[in-house]
């Protein structure tokens, strides 16, 4: 039987009576037509009571299958014999397809007298292939701000920050120990493919403002001077080193030296960082030592 739902006038109440006989040519009326008010119920003529018959004919034409590009079968015919199976291979390729859902039919035609033909429903679902859109990031100092913009489902971040360390977080914030250059890589991947991206970055602060105080501001010959030295900028570590002028030399940002003899001596301090170096010279006047020289006073009087 072939059941078929449909509306005389448009209305799902509508009912007879029916003007039996409903015939047409090489048509049977097999008188178990169904009809629907309330519920299905067979569709009775009203003046007889007698289930009718809606013999029908559908006109058009069948689509003759077509061979689908994405999808392959192996073997594509063969004999299998009564009760008998033949495992049949079904391959999906969608090279160049767009992400997408695609649906066919894998027709299975055969002799059999009671299923000639059976159409076995294929579905495909084409994923988005991870994809890179944009990596953006801001510097301040030594910490980068990573913001990467992928599409894909299921995506996995790998990040290289050219430090010898990594991440696996979209948006990463990773501090360089040193400024410098460095070249950091993301490689996003998921089922379907990968794509990476990689850029040359600048990270740190050059040596700016070298400067240095000493004290006392006037130092005589043998007294120790105390030196402070200073920048206005610039990115961690930085290191001092002194020349003081007379052969001696020192390191670090605080530091001492005893000039021997007076005069003037040029100290100069070179600030460096893995960016930059930065100088600083002052003159500076070492008076000569003062000696209190502590004499008898001798009075001369005259006698009367």
């Amino acid at each position: 039987h072939y059941w078929l739902d449909w509306t005389t006038d448009g209305s799902t109440s509508y009912s007879g009576p029916w003007a039996p006989p409903i015939t047409i040519l090489g048509q049977t009326t097999t008188g178990d037509a169904y009809q629907y008010t309330t519920a299905w119920a067979p569709a009775l003529d009203s003046g007889t009571s007698t289930q009718q018959g809606m013999p029908f004919i559908i006109e058009g034409s069948v689509p003759q299958p077509v061979d689908v590009p994405w999808l392959f079968e192996e073997p594509t015919s063969g004999t299998v014999g009564p009760g008998q199976c033949q495992d049949v291979t079904v391959t999906f390729d969608s090279t160049g397809m767009a992400p997408g859902v695609y649906t066919a039919g894998l027709l299975i035609a055969s002799n059999d007298p009671d299923t000639p033909e059976v159409t076995v429903p294929v579905t495909l679902t084409v994923l988005q292939p991870a994809d890179i859109l944009t990596v953006s990031y801001e510097i301040d100092d030594l910490t980068v701000s990573f913001d990467a913009t992928a599409i894909g489902p299921d995506l996995e971040f790998a990040w290289d920050f050219g430090d010898g360390t990594g991440d696996t977080v979209e948006d990463p914030v990773h501090t360089y120990p040193a400024c410098g250059f460095y070249t950091p890589t993301l490689v996003v991947s998921n089922a379907c493919g990968s794509d990476s991206w990689s850029e040359t970055l600048f990270v740190g602060t050059e040596i700016a403002g070298v400067d240095f105080l000493y004290s006392p501001s006037e130092p005589v010959a043998g007294q120790t001077v105390y030196f402070t030295a200073s920048v206005a900028a610039g990115s961690l570590p930085i290191s001092y080193e002194w020349d003081f002028g007379d052969g001696g030399t020192g390191s670090g940002d605080q530091v001492s030296h005893v000039f021997a003899a007076a005069g003037n001596y040029t100290v100069t301090v070179t600030a460096t960082n893995a960016c930059s170096a930065g100088v600083a010279t002052h003159t500076i006047l070492v008076r000569p030592a003062l000696y209190w020289i502590y004499l008898p006073i001798v009075f001369k009087a005259s006698l009367p």
